[in-house]
């Protein structure tokens, strides 16, 4: 690919991002059934790899320099650790803060929460636990969806980065800058 031919980065960035989302990655998966995750197994490249996010991403990418590919890299690199972040930030707004304000209403007030609750018909109280839950547990996978889309994202662009860099290395005899690249996102 000629230098005229290049495609800004966040140009091509726009393209792939929504690839990426957090809605594509909520997919269940038949293995939670048993507790695990579906790539506790041997094959977790091939369902990397031959996922449909990493079918999409592949002619998006074909025929980029490592230096292109380089910059995506890290482009990745940073949206990974912002998808993180924002799971961090999820857990600790629904799950710490509200056990927070009970167990300090309860310290600050002992027993009070244990008397209202007790005063309730249950239906009032199980209902909106029962929803409360349902949009926790909703509002959490969303959140975690965005990391394993970022994570599996930044995977790819550095299995491609290897293929390019492995190509010019074999062109040019000369891959360290891009090796380096690599393995400093590692």
């Amino acid at each position: 690919m000629s230098s005229a031919d290049k495609v800004p980065v966040e140009a091509l960035w726009s393209q792939i991002a929504p690839i990426f989302s957090n809605r594509a990655f909520m997919r269940p998966h038949r293995t939670w059934f048993g507790g695990v995750s579906e790539r506790t197994g041997f094959d977790r490249m091939t369902q990397l790899t031959r996922s449909a996010a990493a079918r999409k991403l592949a002619p998006l990418v074909a025929g980029l320099d490592a230096v292109q590919l380089g910059r995506l890299v890290v482009r990745s690199a940073v949206n990974q650790d912002q998808a993180a972040s924002a799971l961090r930030l999820t857990l600790v707004a629904n799950i710490s803060v509200p056990v927070g304000v009970l167990v300090l209403l309860n310290q600050f007030l002992p027993g009070s929460v244990s008397d209202l609750i007790r005063s309730l018909p249950p239906a009032v109280v199980m209902v909106p636990l029962f929803i409360m839950i349902a949009v926790l547990i909703g509002v959490i996978w969303f959140a975690y969806a965005g990391v394993a889309a970022a994570r599996d994202l930044n995977h790819l662009l550095r299995l491609h980065l290897a293929d390019a860099t492995g190509a010019a290395g074999a062109a040019a005899d000369d891959d360290g800058d891009a090796l380096e690249t690599l393995l400093d996102l590692t």
